[in-house]
């Protein structure tokens, strides 16, 4: 069954599973990822949730309010427009 959707997911998404392969030097298992960067991938593919898109980019995350975890706000650094810590 795992192989199946490991098939069918590379299938769907050549580019991301080819750029994988030959950044990380291994054919990523985005059925059953056991490893950080394959969860990622997997997130890419298979996790639609708008909020992981505005969390990894860095300078949306800064502009997130302060939750109660502790996520945003005062106790990150700012940022300047290029990317740059001020």
């Amino acid at each position: 069954m795992l192989t199946a959707a490991r098939t069918l997911l590379s299938l769907r998404h050549p580019f991301l599973v080819v750029r994988f392969a030959r950044r990380l030097g291994y054919a990523p298992n985005p059925a059953a990822p056991t490893r950080h960067d394959e969860s990622m991938l997997w997130r890419k593919i298979g996790d639609h949730n708008p909020l992981f898109v505005t969390l990894t980019d860095k300078l949306a995350a800064k502009a997130c309010p302060q939750s109660p975890n502790g996520f945003g706000g005062s106790k990150t650094r700012p940022i300047s427009g290029d990317g740059i810590a001020a």
